[in-house]
């Protein structure tokens, strides 16, 4: 799905209440925020293993304890990376922080990029396909190449149901997600704000640093509109100024006037459009590359096949 991450362009912070006595030992992984509260044993050492989400690191391990929470002790850790604190007769509240590695470098999603497998040029569309994990996907519908690299490379999943819903709308916030999901969840500071982004909302970070980087710019008034469903003409724009991120390539245009649909481009999309079609980018509506789907709304698959082509034609 689009993934969610908290957190806002500064970096992200986790904070625990002790969960888990059983042995003294309570793990952390991720970034996101989360408070849960037990019962302390006085006087017992806590094993606290900290473990950040991919590209981010540990900045400070901190804990306050009851009745008040006040005064954050900070934890060093051991040479072997593991926090232990030991309680008094008072429940303790850890907190860990944690802070971006990746600064907005575009290197970290083209070796990314580099890295992902491309099992679907050899799949047999059997029983062995990875669509077959999924009751609502058809190894030899037209979108098989694209749902097979997305799925193959962590790029999309499923809801944690047997269900991918290709047929679903994609929003912009989602598109923009996965996007900086494969960029390596860098952190830049838009001079860009919008009225509907707010910081702890799960796209956040996501939205300013495509905002800072010409991928998006909103709808003019203010607005993002991150739970609106995103036009294929709009998820050309984006991803025009994904390639300009990254430094690709993007001169390649084409005569677009006589394909079906032209008459529906906004004016503002058409140097977007006729570069998509060019490059490749394109998948048209269910896959119809020669079908010009401006104001039509995106679907999973759809996202899909775009992203394959992203990143067989114009990142390879």
């Amino acid at each position: 799905g689009g993934g969610g991450a908290g957190g806002g362009a500064g970096g992200s912070s986790l904070t625990m209440k002790l969960l888990d006595t059983v042995n003294g030992t309570m793990n952390f992984q991720g970034k996101d925020a989360t408070v849960r509260s037990i019962e302390i044993k006085e006087n017992t050492t806590y094993t606290i293993e900290v473990k950040p989400a991919e590209n981010y690191k540990i900045e400070k391990v901190t804990y306050t304890t009851a009745p008040n929470y006040n005064n954050p002790v900070e934890v060093t850790a051991t040479s072997e990376g593991i926090y232990k604190i030991t309680t008094t007769n008072a429940a303790v509240e850890v907190s860990a922080t944690f802070t971006a590695e990746n600064k907005n470098d575009p290197n970290v999603g083209k070796e990314t990029i580099s890295k992902y497998k491309k099992g679907y040029l050899e799949c047999k569309h059997d029983d062995n396909c990875l669509l077959k994990s999924f009751e609502d996907l058809d190894p030899n519908a037209w979108y098989h190449d694209g749902v097979h690299f997305c799925l193959e490379n962590g790029i999309m999943q499923g809801f944690g149901t047997p269900y991918f819903l290709p047929n679903q709308i994609t929003t912009r916030a989602q598109v923009v997600t996965v996007l900086w999901n494969i960029a390596g969840h860098p952190i830049a500071t838009s001079g860009i704000s919008f009225t509907d982004v707010q910081p702890g909302d799960w796209y956040y970070d996501a939205v300013m640093w495509a905002a800072a980087n010409g991928l998006v710019n909103g709808y003019g008034d203010g607005k993002f509109g991150p739970n609106d469903p995103i036009t294929h003409e709009q998820l050309a724009k984006i991803f025009y100024g994904y390639a300009k991120f990254y430094g690709y390539d993007v001169s390649a245009t084409t005569d677009i006037t006589g394909m079906p649909g032209y008459e529906y481009l906004s004016p503002w999309a058409i140097p977007y459009v006729q570069w998509g079609v060019a490059s490749g980018l394109c998948c048209g509506k269910d896959g119809n590359a020669s079908l010009i789907a401006a104001t039509q709304q995106v679907t999973r698959a759809e996202l899909a096949a775009t992203l394959l082509n992203f990143c067989t034609k114009i990142a390879s």
